[in-house]
């Protein structure tokens, strides 16, 4: 939400002031930690989903040919 603040400080309080122009906002390492584990996590359950799929696909497969 910092770089918002920024855009909207820059864009309506000062606008064409160059010193108000900041670099993007503070990640703090707790959030980065949290948004890295969330990351995995969604990665983790797409890929065991996929991993489920495949194989209720062979055992359909299976099951067809007997």
């Amino acid at each position: 939400f910092g770089h918002i603040a920024q855009l909207v400080e820059q864009g309506t309080e000062n606008p064409c002031v160059p010193s108000s122009i900041l670099g993007v906002a503070t990640i703090f390492k707790a959030e980065l930690n949290q948004s890295l584990i969330r990351l995995f996590y969604n990665l983790l359950s797409s890929l065991m989903r996929e991993s489920s799929r495949r194989i209720m696909l062979s055992k359909l497969l299976l099951e067809l040919k007997t």
